[in-house]
Formats: C-alpha cells, structure tokens, sequence
C-alpha cells in the first residue's frame, strides 16, 4: 500500500486523474461483472429480472421484506465476495435493465 501510495505522490495532477477515473472503470465493470454472476447462479431460480433487483437491493440497504435469513447470509457473502463493498451498487431500477442485457 504504501509503494502505491508513493507512486501516485510522484505523479502530476493530470496522471493522477486519469489514474483515478481508470481505477473508477475499472471498479464499475468488477461491480456489474459481480452482479452478473450472482443473477445467474444465487439468483438463477428467480425468473423475473426485478424480483432478483429487488432481493439484491433488499440486501445492500439492509431492508428485511422478501427474503428469509438464509436466502439474504447468501446474497451478502456472495455480493461481498464478487464486489466487495456495497457502495457501488446501483438501485433495483439499474440492476434490471443490466439483467436485462
């Protein structure tokens, strides 16, 4: 971490934004490659795009409206392993127009 850190303290302003919006892509495409994932294989038995939305977000906002305990340990250790952080996960509307593709 702290070679990182030196890495960038030695690049311009310029190097460094682009830097940070490659790393932003780069976080992006991991977090819907990771939601991808999830849909077809925790979510593959749900057929509609915005029920499997809805049980993604009720997830990462911590709501307790559809899913058992079980079903939501397993979609937050998978989400957690696929993406890491919840930050970057857009809304049910996003998610399923990205199922949608």
């Amino acid at each position: 971490m702290s070679d990182l850190l030196e890495q960038l303290a030695r690049l311009t302003d310029e190097q460094r934004l682009d830097v940070f919006r490659a790393a932003k892509g780069e976080r992006r495409r991991r977090v819907l490659s990771g939601l991808r994932v999830i849909r077809k294989t925790v979510l593959a038995d749900i057929i509609s795009h915005r029920k499997a939305a809805r049980f993604i977000d009720e997830v990462v906002t911590g709501r307790h409206d559809q899913l058992t305990p079980a079903q939501r340990a397993t979609i937050r250790l998978e989400l957690e392993t696929q993406v890491g952080s919840f930050e970057d996960i857009p809304g049910p509307e996003t998610l399923r127009k990205l199922f949608d593709e």
